[in-house]
């Protein structure tokens, strides 16, 4: 009886290496939490963020939206190891992007322009479910 390679050959063509090495939840966690993160740090400092703020009226909330970015982010990471953290990132997320998403709509932007915030709230929703899944396998 001949044994098989239980570890398949993996294509060095690019994009293909990179998601034999990692699910499409590892990439969409990590990619997610990297915008996250930079976009909430640049709410602290960045002129470009502080203009785009004022123009949907929302100046004072630059800074929290920011901080809720970053934890949202720190958040996402440290559901890798623990799915409630993880849901509850997710979820404020995908919040936090519902939300962007309707003042673009509101202050009159193109869906051209609104599509990031969207992208992420499906991206986060997405996260969402599965995170969700998971507590409730965990739990059976």
């Amino acid at each position: 009886m001949a044994l098989t390679d239980p570890c398949p050959k993996i294509d060095d063509s690019w994009p293909g290496v990179m998601l034999n090495y990692m699910s499409a939840f590892t990439f969409i966690i990590l990619f997610s939490s990297a915008s996250f993160w930079l976009y909430g740090a640049g709410c602290f400092g960045s002129q470009e963020m502080k203009k785009e703020f004022s123009r949907y009226g929302l100046g004072k909330y630059r800074q929290i939206t920011g901080l809720l970015e970053i934890l949202g982010a720190l958040g996402l990471l440290f559901g890798m190891l623990n799915s409630v953290a993880g849901f509850f990132a997710a979820l404020g997320l995908s919040l936090l992007m519902l939300l962007g998403f309707l003042v673009r709509q509101k202050i009159g932007d193109s869906i051209l322009r609104s599509f990031p915030a969207l992208l992420y709230l499906v991206m986060n929703g997405y996260l969402t479910a599965v995170f969700l899944g998971r507590i409730i396998n965990e739990r059976l």
